[in-house]
């Protein structure tokens, strides 16, 4: 059992698309803190496709709902470098069909919970009551749209936790949905309430974490398979 209990990013992923997903990161995140649209347009354009050869790099399984979900997301990566409230809706739709793809697959690997498993799903449902009442006031048309997707995010994130304990990337998974969880609920805030100073840089950073554990996450869940 005690090998599949390391943390450490395995020594031989961290090579080839690895380091270039990590320097387009870095390039984005200065890009929007020193305000070099241009680049930051470019850089996140890049960013999904850096991951997805990565993940292309060192699967054995080469998941093609995985690859599915990370398309999804480059395209609403797109949409939302883009201004206006139709550009928004249809990056909403897009990380919605997102979060939908991993809100099945991570369904299907469940198990049994402890009871921290249950209290943090109850708290994130809790958090979900909270913000989609607080967020009301401001949303006027967009406030079905915005509450379906926050329901379905949070499904997404309740089937992460709901994972089994067994496979290796488990951890990574559940962290890497709350961690999309706080992408968007600093997004949303600067969105229909007010920005925040940083905002972009905040949601973006949270937003490259969490896709890069989910995706460190399905590689562990691999290994765990193999050595099993």
């Amino acid at each position: 059992m005690e090998k599949n209990k390391p943390l450490k990013l395995s020594s031989n992923r961290i090579d080839g698309w690895f380091w270039q997903f990590i320097l387009v990161a870095v390039v984005h995140l200065f890009a929007v803190q020193f305000e070099a649209e241009a680049i930051a347009i470019v850089s996140k354009s890049v960013l999904i496709p850096a991951l997805g050869a990565w993940y292309w790099q060192h699967s054995q399984r080469q998941y093609l709902w995985f690859y599915l979900a990370l398309a999804a997301s480059w395209v609403g990566d797109i949409l939302l470098t883009q201004s206006g409230v139709y550009y928004f809706i249809g990056g909403l739709l897009a990380f919605l069909l997102t979060h939908l793809i991993y809100a099945y697959f991570f369904f299907r690997s469940r198990a049994a919970m402890k009871h921290w498993q249950v209290n943090l799903i109850l708290t994130l449902w809790c958090f979900l009551i909270v913000y989609g009442w607080y967020l009301t006031p401001f949303l006027a048309e967009l406030r079905l749209p915005v509450y379906f997707y926050m329901a379905v995010i949070t499904t997404m994130a309740s089937f992460a936790i709901a994972r089994q304990r067994k496979l290796g990337g488990s951890r990574q998974v559940w962290q890497g949905a709350l961690l999309f969880m706080l992408s968007d609920s600093v997004l949303a805030y600067g969105k229909f309430i007010h920005p925040l100073p940083g905002q972009h840089w905040w949601v973006m950073i949270s937003y490259i974490a969490a896709q890069f554990y989910i995706t460190w996450g399905m590689l562990r869940d691999e290994s765990t398979i193999q050595e099993g």
